[in-house]
């Protein structure tokens, strides 16, 4: 087996509650990753599991309740978390 070049994905998701939901809908939540020298850079996320922003309260056909997951191709080891850089977004999204 040659292994030469292969490069497996790691991803790093997160389940979002509807609040957050509507926040990275509106492009004020990333998923972010630490540096080692200190501050953050953005990990470009994406939906994940095909539950259309939202629609939190449709069930799936096991009958739980759908949440959005965004999630992000993690291309170092660290740490990662979802947060803003817009101070103003949190009021715009809270119920």
């Amino acid at each position: 087996l040659d292994t030469d070049g292969f490069m497996p994905f790691t991803y790093v998701y997160f389940n979002l509650w509807p609040w957050e939901a509507r926040a990275w809908q509106n492009g004020d939540l990333q998923i972010f990753h630490k540096l080692s020298g200190g501050g953050w850079e953005v990990c470009p996320s994406f939906v994940v599991n095909g539950v259309q922003l939202n629609q939190d309260d449709e069930e799936d056909d096991n009958g739980s309740k759908a949440k959005t997951r965004i999630a992000c191709v993690a291309t170092s080891e660290g740490t990662y978390g979802i947060g803003t850089s817009n101070e103003d977004a949190v009021s715009d999204v809270l119920p």
